[in-house]
């Protein structure tokens, strides 16, 4: 029973491991990275500023690391305005894009041809995109 276990255990560690993590140290100036290496991480981040968990971190760094292609991904932009069409929550950190494409976004299905999309839909102050 320990062995089975202990074996649990250690697996358990491996697998969160693996698991993408987000350094959020916020305090004391420094800045929270987020990595983002798969289509997945980079809803989950689009949805995270969305909730407004990004508002006003200005310290807060994401590095794209690899190229994404989103064919049949609902795209909804980074940054979003309430009902009254006020910008609600925003990006205001770096993005690195570390020299990778984020492709074949859809807007048209989603905001129509009339309307113009982009990855972010809304910034506020201090953000850099250096590449």
């Amino acid at each position: 029973m320990k062995k089975q276990l202990l074996s649990f255990m250690l697996t358990l560690c491996l697998v969160m491991s693996l698991v993408p993590a987000t350094a959020l140290a916020e305090e004391n100036g420094q800045e929270s990275k987020t990595v983002i290496t798969a289509v997945d991480e980079l809803l989950q981040f689009a949805k995270d500023v969305n909730a407004g968990k990004y508002d006003n971190r200005t310290n807060a760094v994401v590095s794209l690391e690899a190229d994404l292609d989103l064919t049949g991904v609902e795209w909804t932009p980074i940054g979003c305005t309430n009902d009254e069409g006020d910008v609600e929550h925003y990006f205001s950190g770096k993005f690195y894009g570390n020299g990778h494409s984020i492709s074949n976004i859809d807007y048209a299905s989603m905001y129509g041809k009339e309307d113009i999309g982009g990855l972010f839909g809304f910034l506020g102050g201090g953000r850099k995109f250096p590449d």
